[in-house]
């Protein structure tokens, strides 16, 4: 067995696991974070209790966020989305009172592309939720930031650029995703303001293409580091977390995991590990200022690879050495990624 599919299973049985321990607590979960800071501000899980939990009488709700989202790598992106939460085979028993399905629809656009994206997500339990969706963007260059484009060596093999002009013309990213999170919080179990510890887990499977680019070409988008290719990836995130229940603005402090795997492998990949798991671990700290605005600050560090002609720098150019020419050897590095942060208004 492979090292890919070792971690596969290593995640679906730690998936397995928390799915267990949290049904055997029979226990009403909040909701958690997404995969990525950059989609959520995890106000949903500083609720103690959702409105239609409270009230007993649950209704349709419509929420509508504006935002920005940034990085140091350096990341920019200003997002618009509205959700329309339908309540769905709800009952009175705690597992059953925040029942739903709920359809999101996001707009991004930063200064090297624009995204569109639709999602529908459902939850039958309490300690479940399921989603689906799919995104539509376009790209450019600014400058030499990476909008969108082909990757591969120059003619001297030293280099990674692009082949197209990377603008609207040379193709579009499109990518279908479906998934599955696990979520509990222990103050539903035991009560107390004092006891809002939180978990997530959460898993999808995602086919991405990039229309300008052939089977196995590898390409960029927004400027990320241009390994992209056609095909399925499985990604996951894990959270912990707590609430802070008297604090004026800090409402929540955890740890986040994640991570992610190619499941199509390229002839000669494993020379520089294309089929090795990628992770990144950060601390999520959220903030309440008002009802309406939330924020997350998230630092986040990286397992490098390692290789013998290459180190990784996080503000170097680290095109130096394309990556299909890097040699993996063992082992990994553990250092900086990125700091990255939210900022979101709720009408």
């Amino acid at each position: 067995m492979n090292i890919r599919k070792k971690g596969l299973l290593a995640g679906v049985l730690c998936f397995m696991f928390l799915f267990a321990f949290t049904l055997h607590a029979e226990t009403y979960g909040e909701n958690g974070t997404a995969e990525d800071v950059f989609e959520a501000t995890l106000g949903d899980a500083i609720e103690e209790t959702p409105a239609a939990a409270k009230s007993g009488k649950p209704e349709t709700e419509r929420e509508t966020r504006i935002g920005i989202a940034a990085s140091s790598k350096p990341e920019f992106k200003f997002v618009f989305s509205q959700d329309f939460k339908i309540p769905f085979l709800y009952g009175n028993h705690p597992l059953l009172r925040g029942n739903h399905i709920k359809f999101g629809l996001t707009y991004e656009i930063a200064p090297i592309a624009m995204n569109f994206i639709g999602n529908v997500s459902f939850s039958p339990i309490a300690l479940l939720e399921f989603d689906a969706g799919t995104l539509i963007g376009l790209g450019w260059n600014l400058g030499g930031i990476r909008g969108i484009g082909v990757n591969e060596a120059d003619l001297t093999g030293q280099t990674s650029i692009r082949v197209d002009t990377g603008n609207f013309s040379s193709g579009t990213f499109i990518s279908g995703y479906f998934g599955g999170a696990f979520q509990f919080n222990l103050a539903a179990v035991s009560p107390g303001d004092w006891k809002h510890i939180i978990m997530r887990s959460y898993h999808r499977f995602s086919v991405d293409a990039f229309t300008g680019a052939d089977r196995n070409d590898p390409w960029f988008f927004m400027n990320d580091e241009g390994e992209n290719r056609n095909g399925w990836r499985y990604s996951a995130s894990h959270l912990i977390g707590y609430v802070m229940p008297k604090l004026p603005v800090l409402k929540m402090v955890g740890f986040l995991a994640e991570s992610d795997v190619y499941l199509n492998e390229l002839p000669g990949g494993e020379k520089w590990g294309d089929t090795d798991w990628r992770w990144n671990l950060g601390i999520v700290m959220n903030f309440r200022f008002t009802d309406s605005l939330t924020a997350v600050l998230l630092p986040q560090f990286r397992l490098h690879r390692k290789y013998d002609n290459y180190v990784y720098k996080p503000y170097g150019d680290n095109n130096e050495v394309f990556f299909q020419d890097r040699n993996r050897i063992d082992g990994r590095s553990f250092g900086f990624y990125r700091v990255a942060m939210t900022l979101t208004y709720t009408l």
